[in-house]
């Protein structure tokens, strides 16, 4: 998703705000340095959940734990610990654990490094709906930043009609719908009430984002296909 709207350093914050990790998982203590052996060395773990854990967990999630910020490479359910794929590696007082439980086997890997600001801006580039709106010379850069890692950037400009203040913000396909943009979008509208957004009118998800943050249709800008949208916060 891409939205359109003037940006400062202030927006990095707003958006590290918005998506905090939800979730945390935890391990006994006698069981986090082999954990944290096979993730440097680059191997998955697997982990059983059951109880109020069982379906928790969610594919591709970032959670915070011990071991660091770990990533849910996959969960599998299964009704007995006699269906465990890893039985056989289970001791006998984790198997006497899950016996007659339903449980998740969840497998987990090592959160890799976020992508550097110069690569993000080239995966923008591949977008169609990059370089809407700021004349190309008076473009700044501002990286976004989610738990620690650039997720995205953000360059702000003059518009290539009239000169108004505008800009661009790119979010990585891996971090959008988790509500970045439209608060980024509203906060950035309050500090400045005469933000203008273009949109093109087939850019569903940023027309999305607009609207949950308060953006209004006020205006049509040139005669293409798609026809590009110019927005507005309303106060």
């Amino acid at each position: 998703m891409i939205f359109v709207g003037s940006f400062l350093d202030e927006l990095c914050k707003i958006a590290a705000e918005a998506v905090k990790a939800s979730s945390r998982m935890d391990f006994p203590k006698g069981e986090i340095e082999d954990l944290r052996s096979r993730l440097a060395a680059g191997k998955n773990i697997f982990t059983s959940r059951m109880s109020a854990e069982k379906g928790k967990y969610r594919e591709g999630e970032t959670l915070e734990s011990p071991l660091g910020q770990i990533v849910v490479k996959g969960v599998r359910s299964f009704k007995d610990v006699e269906e465990h794929p890893f039985l056989s590696e289970l001791t006998a007082a984790q198997r006497k654990q899950l016996r007659g439980h339903p449980f998740d086997l969840v497998e987990l890997g090592k959160k890799a490094p976020g992508m550097t600001l110069q690569q993000l801006v080239a995966e923008s580039k591949k977008d169609p709906w990059y370089g809407l709106g700021t004349a190309e010379k008076s473009r700044k850069v501002f990286p976004l930043h989610h738990e620690g890692n650039p997720v995205g950037y953000a360059r702000t400009g003059k518009s290539m009609t009239g000169g108004k203040t505008t800009g661009f913000v790119y979010v990585t396909p891996s971090e959008r719908n988790k509500g970045v943009g439209s608060k980024a979008l509203a906060e950035l509208a309050k500090k400045y009430p005469e933000i203008l957004s273009f949109v093109h009118k087939e850019n569903r998800p940023s027309l999305r984002a607009h609207e949950k943050a308060g953006y209004s249709l006020t205006g049509k800008h040139g005669k293409g296909s798609p026809e590009t949208m110019i927005l507005k916060r309303q106060p």
